[in-house]
Formats: structure tokens, sequence, C-alpha cells
């Protein structure tokens, strides 16, 4: 059946180039050896019996609902950007410690999540809730709309805060926190 376009009763002119699905391609733990020197180097990655990459990066699949599954690695070009697909890494648990934390540093530069150190201020405004606190990277202000939807407690103890712009911050532990600090967050968990 040959679709028409309704305004003109015209068929479309045909598509010179078919539209190829990508095939996802499933790498085996067992054969991946990852490589950081520190620093600013970047993440390298070789696949035993295939090919070595100079610069890889990764990203969650599923952002940040499962750190440890499910984690894209993409080649990376000489100019510095991310390139095309490699593929899909299940389980990063079953990598080496020194492979985890390569992995972890790719991440890490894909997701700039800054952790709060402490809370200076929340001035909760019925609707807005508006957030003052000192992070690892410095002083931050933000706002939260939908404070028990951007508020995520996670089995590891951490919690994730989702600013209304989308941007995340980490508190590593309720804890951790001094008890001002505790004091201020414990009315929103």
């Amino acid at each position: 059946m040959v679709a028409r376009h309704e305004d003109a009763g015209e068929t479309p002119p045909e598509t010179k180039e078919a539209v190829k699905p990508e095939v996802l391609v499933w790498l085996d733990p067992a054969k991946l050896s990852f490589y950081w020197k520190g620093g600013a180097e970047p993440v390298r990655m070789t696949v035993a019996g295939d090919r070595s990459y100079p610069r890889v990066f990764a990203a969650y699949a599923f952002p940040h609902s499962d750190p440890k599954h499910f984690i894209q690695l993409f080649e990376g070009k000489p100019d510095g950007n991310r390139g095309e697909v490699i593929g899909m890494l299940h389980d990063c648990t079953a990598l080496s410690e020194a492979d985890r934390k390569a992995v972890d540093e790719a991440l890490g530069r894909a997701y700039i999540v800054p952790r709060i150190l402490r809370i200076l201020h929340v001035n909760d405004m019925r609707y807005l809730v508006h957030w003052a606190v000192q992070t690892d990277r410095g002083a931050s202000e933000f706002d939260m709309n939908d404070i028990y939807e951007q508020i995520d407690r996670r089995e590891d103890g951490r919690i994730m805060l989702t600013d209304t712009y989308g941007n995340r911050y980490e508190i590593p532990s309720l804890k951790a926190l001094d008890p001002e600090s505790q004091k201020l967050l414990e009315p929103f968990l």
C-alpha cells in the first residue's frame, strides 16, 4: 500500500536510502580491558582478539536507575568528541576492580553530579523549594518543584536530588551531613 499526502492527493517521492536498523552489540566483560592513567588522560579499551580503542566514552542506557548495568560504550573521535557506538556492557560488576574504576571515570566525565557537603538553607514556598548548598564543586542554589518526585533515596544510602532543569546533586549519605543539614533535609524525606 502506498501512502498518499492527504492535502495534495500525491504519492511521496521514493526514498533513496533505506533506513537501517541499529544492531545492539553486547560486550563480553571477560574480553574487555580498560586502561586509565589518571587525570585528564583518556580512558582506553581493548576487546581481546578484536581491537583497541584509544579513547572511549560511556553513558547509562537507562540513566541513573541502575548504575552498574546497561552501560553504553562509544568510540572517541580524534577531535575529542563521542563517536560511534561500540556496544553495550550488561553488567559492570563482572569487570575487575581496575576496569570498573576506568569505566566509572568515563561515566563521571559524561555526568557531572556535584556532591552536596552541606545544606545552607531551604526555603519551602509551597509549590517550589529553593535550596542553597555547599558542594564539592562550590556553592550552588537550585529549585525543585515536585519535591517527592525529585528526591530519590537509593538502596546504597545515597540521596539524589534533581532540580527543575534536570541537573542532579548527590548526597553520599544522610549520616555524612552535619546535624543542621540533616535537620533541613529530613522534612522532605
